[in-house]
C-alpha cells in the first residue's frame, strides 16, 4: 500500500488497521481443526504489516514525521496492556526511514536527467546504460534490499546509524552514476542530497522489494493536494513546466491533483487498485478529459460523489472518491451519490459499453434511467462530425 502525499498519515494508518483486522480473522480460520494453534498477537501483526505493506512519502518533512509518529503510537497501544506487569519493559519500535520518505513523489528525475533507467532486478528495462553499469546497479539493489530489512528491526543505536549511512550511500552511488557526465547537475545534486526533502522520489530505488517481488504496489490510496492551476502557475511555475513535460494528463489549465492520479496508476502493479479522494472536477471538467481517458484504459470500479457532504471543514472542495483497477477487463461501473458521510442518496450501475463510450462522466450522475437508455442507443452510432462537416452547431 502506498500514499503519494501522506499528510498526517491517516490513510496508511487506516490501511494498517484494516490489514491487521483481516489477518486476525485469517488466524482464526487457519486454526480451525489444528491441534497446535497459530499464535499471532496484534503487536507482531502490526510490525509485520508496516514492514511489508505500508509505504508513503510527502514533500513536507513535518508530515513525514507525524505519519511515522502515528504508526509508532498504533504499535505502542498494542504493547500497553502489559504496562502494569512486574518488570515491564517496552518493546522496541521499528525504524521507518525506509517506509515513509520525504521528497517530491511526482518526479524520478533531477534537472531533466532520469535517475533510475535500467535494472533487471526491478524489472525496469531501459536502453541507456551499458551492461557493466546495469550489473553494478543490480548488485547494489540486491545489497540494498538486504540492508533495508536489517535496518527496520535494528535496535542498537550505532548499528542503526551505520545502516542509515550505508543505505544513503547506495542511493547516492546509483544516482551519481546517472549524472556524473553532467558536471553542473552533479554539483547541484551534491547541494540538495543532504536536505530533508528531496526534489524527487525514486520509487523503485527507495522501495526495491515492492518492485522486485510485486512489479508495483497492490494499492494506492490518498488525498492528493488540491492546488488549482492559477495558484500553481504563480507559486510553482518551474515544477508546473516539468510536470507538463512528464505527464500525459497535464493538459490545459490542469490542477495539481490530476497528475497524482496518473502517477498513482503508473506505480500500481497489474491487477492493483487505486482509490483516491479528489475534487469532483475530475468528472466533467474539460482540462480533466485526458486523465479520464487514461483512467478509462483501466477498470473503473466505482465513483462515489461526496459533493453535498462537508467532508473537509475548512476547504471549499466538492470531493469524489474514484476506485480503479489496473488494467483488467472493463466491467460495469458503480456510480453513487452520498447524502452524508455514510448514507447513500442514490446508486446506479452503468453499463460498461455505455460508460467507456463517453468521457463526460457527469451525465451518468445527472441523467434519468430513461435518458441513459437513449444515450446508450445513440452511442452505437458514429458522431455527426465523423461523417459530415459540421458548421455553426449550437
Amino acid at each position: 500500500v502506498a500514499d503519494l502525499a501522506v499528510g498526517s498519515g491517516a490513510f496508511p494508518l487506516g490501511m494498517l488497521n484494516e490489514i491487521t483486522k483481516a489477518r486476525e480473522v485469517l488466524t482464526t480460520y487457519l486454526n480451525l481443526g489444528r491441534s497446535e494453534k497459530i499464535v499471532r498477537n496484534l503487536y507482531d501483526l502490526k510490525i509485520d504489516t508496516i514492514k511489508n505493506s505500508i509505504f508513503a512519502c510527502d514533500i513536507e518533512p513535518s508530515a513525514v514525521d507525524i505519519a511515522k509518529l502515528r504508526l509508532w503510537l498504533s504499535i505502542v497501544i498494542e504493547d500497553s496492556p502489559n504496562v502494569n506487569t512486574k518488570n515491564f519493559k517496552p518493546k522496541p519500535l521499528p525504524n521507518l526511514d525506509c517506509n515513509i520518505v520525504c521528497g517530491n513523489s511526482l518526479l524520478d528525475e533531477f534537472e531533466g536527467v532520469p535517475l533510475i533507467q535500467h535494472s533487471e532486478v526491478l524489472n525496469n528495462k531501459g536502453t541507456f546504460q551499458t551492461s557493466l553499469l546495469q550489473e553494478n546497479v543490480d548488485n547494489r539493489i540486491i545489497d540494498l534490499i538486504r540492508v533495508q530489512k536489517n535496518f527496520f528491526s535494528e535496535t542498537n543505536h550505532q548499528r542503526k546509524q551505520e545502516y542509515r549511512k550505508y543505505i544513503r550511500d547506495i542511493y547516492d552511488e546509483i544516482v551519481k552514476e546517472q549524472i556524473k557526465k553532467y558536471p553542473r547537475i552533479f554539483k547541484k545534486y551534491q547541494d540538495v542530497a543532504s536536505k530533508k526533502s528531496l526534489p524527487f522520489i525514486l520509487w523503485q530505488l527507495y522501495f526495491p522489494t515492492v518492485f522486485k517481488d510485486n512489479g508495483g504496489f497492490d494499492i494506492i490510496v490518498g488525498n492528493p493536494p488540491y492546488i488549482d492551476s492559477e495558484t500553481m502557475t504563480k507559486s510553482m511555475p518551474e515544477l508546473r513546466k516539468i510536470c507538463a513535460r512528464k505527464f500525459q494528463s497535464a493538459k490545459g489549465n490542469w490542477d495539481y491533483f490530476i497528475i497524482f492520479v496518473e502517477q498513482g496508476l503508473n506505480l500500481l502493479r497489474l491487477g492493483g487498485v487505486i482509490s483516491l479522494i479528489v475534487p469532483n472536477k475530475i468528472i466533467s471538467a474539460p482540462y480533466a478529459e485526458t486523465i479520464r481517458k487514461i483512467i478509462s484504459q483501466n477498470n473503473v470500479q466505482e465513483i462515489r460523489d461526496y459533493s453535498n457532504v462537508p467532508v473537509f471543514e475548512n476547504a471549499a472542495v466538492y470531493p469524489v472518491v474514484i476506485r480503479v483497477e489496473k488494467p483488467m477487463p472493463r466491467n460495469n461501473v458503480l456510480m453513487v451519490v452520498m447524502s452524508d458521510i455514510s448514507t447513500l442518496q442514490s446508486s446506479r450501475t452503468v453499463n460498461a459499453e455505455l460508460f467507456y463510450s463517453n468521457t463526460d462522466w457527469d451525465i451518468y450522475f445527472d441523467s434519468k434511467d430513461e435518458m441513459l437508455k437513449i444515450i446508450q442507443k445513440m452511442s452505437k452510432f458514429p458522431l455527426l462530425g465523423d461523417i459530415a462537416q459540421v458548421n455553426g452547431a449550437a
